[in-house]
């Protein structure tokens, strides 16, 4: 062989020899691997657990598979020639990260190196959590109300890969994106309606959709208007209808109550308006003077107040005049004090006097106000001429309501002058006695001639009435010009003591349980002057009618009570009665009556005694009964045994 052909067969040798390394290569990287599926979430992240072969190959090894999760190991595997293929399914993992390591070892249990796989796996199958909103204030209801800008708050939270973001939408708007865990967003005033939001975690799970309370930023007051019959500062003499209106404008919360108060009194409440009412009318008629206040609250808890003043007066003002009576005839100067006055607003008040006498009628004096201090007009008359005046008041207020009232006068300083019979008037006496000597009671320069009587019955110059009741006593007086004088007076005849009442107790009566005791007197003139018990004065008022008492103490009470009228009359009441023990049945039975009570100290010993006889008769009585009514019983079985 030449060298030529040697090195041809030595070429042919090296490439057949390289052929075959190359083969045992390739078939060395096709034995010992592993297959699986590329991540399908975002950085790396499976949202879908894998599942994973190892292919095991080569010839006198084994392949060990080992997956653990941090320090916790899974799933240990080992095949051995008779296995070609494991197949790790995705229950096998877990959530969070993973590493799965491969490797074969020879006959002796050496570890191959170049033999050793190993693989991450991150596993997030778990969508994050819904979103968490917060409210400033209170979030209870479902609708949140807000007077002013609000803030709030979105919280996200995933317990796997973690939060990557949070989307959200206010209202209709676009949809954002925050790259947080945590965000707040800013709500303007006249804001209305919800966020949506939902999470995506790093792992692209994208979580359920959160929506949050429906939301209201309402800044404005509520508006009120009050509409009434009422011109700007004019009174009126009736009732006032009033009509109120509410309203909401803009985006708002809408009218949740309204309350009416008229002189601090709330007369009109209308509460829990459905929500977003944007108005409401309320009617109301006002009857007297005062103000009417309406309160407004809107759900956002905006208030708004309104005012009004209501000038309604339906009375008259009142006329009054003092330093006369009616026909009053004088001979003295009459000094008079007129006044008006009104409890609202007088706008005018005056008066004229006409006097009439030998020169004919004139106008004497005559007066006006329109300006007054505190709604009231005093002024003063003095009237000192002979004459018969006539005076004519009228009084206005700003309602247009008028009063106007007459006096007459007679000033005539030559009547007779007539004493002491007015001072009767309206008195209450026991009896009456006119014993005055004429010059005494009727004067008069020049000589008179008069008349008395008595319920208009002609009397003598002196007289005496006992009769109880209502009498007139009447005196006139007439000079020798004509002049007359006439003095007038009522009064009421009583000489009858008040009748004093007394319930609950009975004069010397003995009661085994407390008693309510009630006295007093019946009639509108008569009182209680004074009460006592046991000795002892009970406070009572000035015009006291009835006193009560509660007698619960065992003991003896006296009761004294004295009465008295208008006239003068007394009357005294003593009542004497005891609170005593409850008895049992044989005290009960042989209680004496009210007759057989022993008088002195002799009479109870012998009493005692007889109860004590009688108590030991009772009780032998009782034996013998016993007695005998068991022999009855024995007897029958004697007659037996004797047959």
């Amino acid at each position: 062989m030449n060298r030529r052909k040697l090195g041809v067969i030595i070429f042919i040798l090296l490439i057949l020899y390289g052929l075959s390394a190359m083969a045992v290569a390739e078939e060395g990287e096709e034995e010992l691997h592993i297959e699986y599926e590329e991540p399908n979430g975002k950085n790396q992240y499976y949202t879908k657990k894998p599942t994973v072969t190892v292919y095991h190959g080569g010839k006198d090894v084994i392949t060990k598979i080992q997956l653990k999760q941090e320090e916790e190991i899974l799933l240990e595997k080992t095949i051995d020639n008779g296995e070609k293929e494991f197949r790790i399914e995705g229950e096998e993992f877990k959530e969070g990260r993973h590493i799965l390591c491969v490797w074969q070892e020879n006959e002796k249990g050496e570890v191959i190196e170049e033999t050793k796989i190993e693989r991450e796996f991150h596993i997030d199958t778990v969508s994050p959590e819904k979103t968490v909103f917060q409210y400033e204030g209170s979030s209870e209801g479902e609708i949140l109300y807000f007077q002013k800008e609000t803030v709030v708050k979105l919280q996200a939270k995933d317990n796997g890969a973690g939060v990557e973001n949070i989307f959200y939408q206010i209202g209709k708007g676009e949809t954002k994106k925050e790259s947080a865990d945590e965000i707040q967003i800013e709500l303007p005033k006249e804001f209305k309606g919800e966020i949506t939001a939902w999470v995506e975690d790093k792992a692209g799970n994208r979580g359920d959709t959160a929506v949050s309370k429906y939301i209201v930023c309402d800044a404005k007051l509520p508006q009120i208007e009050i509409h009434t019959d009422l011109e700007e500062g004019k009174w009126y003499s009736q009732n006032v209808n009033a009509e109120i209106i509410v309203e909401e404008n803009g985006v708002s919360s809408g009218v949740a109550s309204i309350r009416c108060y008229f002189n601090g009194k709330l007369v009109k409440e209308i509460e829990k308006l459905p929500e977003f009412c944007q108005s409401e009318r309320v009617k109301l008629q006002i009857k007297e003077l005062g103000e009417l206040l309406v309160e407004v609250r809107d759900y956002a808890g905006n208030i708004s107040w309104k005012k009004q003043k209501m000038l309604i007066d339906k009375e008259k003002p009142e006329i009054t005049v003092s330093g006369s009576y009616p026909n009053m005839i004088t001979s003295r100067t009459v000094h008079l004090e007129i006044s008006a006055k009104d409890r609202k607003q007088l706008q005018e008040a005056s008066f004229i006097v006409k006097r009439k006498n030998d020169a004919g009628e004139s106008v004497f004096s005559e007066k006006k106000e329109t300006k007054f201090v505190k709604n009231s007009w005093i002024t003063d008359l003095e009237i000192e001429e002979d004459g018969i005046y006539t005076i004519e008041l009228k009084a206005v207020d700003m309602a247009g309501n008028v009063e106007r009232k007459e006096e007459k006068i007679i000033v005539d300083k030559t009547n007779p002058i007539i004493r002491y019979v007015e001072d009767l008037d309206g008195k209450w006496i026991k009896s009456f006695e006119w014993r005055y000597p004429l010059s005494e009671f009727i004067f008069d320069l020049t000589k008179f001639r008069y008349e008395i009587r008595l319920d208009g019955k002609m009397q003598t110059l002196f007289l005496t009435e006992r009769k109880e009741g209502k009498h007139i006593f009447y005196v006139k007086a007439t000079d020798v010009a004509g002049n007359e004088a006439v003095a007038r007076a009522e009064f009421v005849i009583d000489h009858t003591k008040p009748e004093i009442f007394v319930e609950g107790a009975a004069d010397n009566e003995s009661y085994e349980e407390k008693t309510e005791i009630k006295l007093g007197v019946k009639d509108s003139t008569e009182r209680l002057e004074e009460v006592w018990i046991n000795g002892e004065k009970q406070k009572t008022d000035a015009d006291s009618k009835l006193f009560r008492f509660t007698a619960d103490e065992i003991r003896d009470y006296n009761i004294v009570a004295r009465a008295v009228d208008l006239a003068g009359n007394q009357s005294v009441k003593n009542i004497n009665f005891s609170i005593m023990e409850k008895k049992n049945i044989l005290e009960k039975v042989f209680a004496p009556t009210e007759t057989e009570k022993p008088k002195n100290q002799k009479e109870q010993k012998e009493h005692k005694k007889q109860e004590i006889y009688l108590i030991a008769g009772i009780v032998i009585l009782a034996m013998m009964g016993i007695m005998f009514g068991y022999k009855m019983k024995k007897r029958p079985h004697k007659r037996e045994d004797a047959e």
